[in-house]
């Protein structure tokens, strides 16, 4: 019998939740980010770009970018964190 639950497990620690900075600019306070691929992000989304961790302020997949909170002077990658998931109900603690 299979295990939907280790399915799903597995299927997400496979997942590719990173690409490439295209381009940057920013207006001194923000940075706006042009990516390869942006479908995974949204506002408040926390995203790491070359090692740290930045707070999306918001995304605009059609034309993949996203604004960050903060001034960036160069960035090649970029990675996200995988979805979490829970099978059944959640008991409090």
């Amino acid at each position: 019998m299979i295990d939907i639950v280790e399915v799903i497990r597995t299927f997400i620690s496979e997942l590719d939740l990173s690409g490439a900075v295209v381009s940057i600019s920013d207006d001194g306070t923000n940075t706006t980010l042009v990516l390869e691929n942006s479908y995974h992000l949204r506002e408040y989304m926390t995203v790491t770009i070359d090692s740290v961790d930045y707070e999306i302020l918001s995304a605009d997949a059609k034309n993949n970018t996203i604004v960050v909170s903060g001034i960036i002077a160069s960035a090649l990658v970029y990675s996200i964190s995988a979805p979490f998931f829970f099978h059944g109900t959640k008991q409090p603690a």
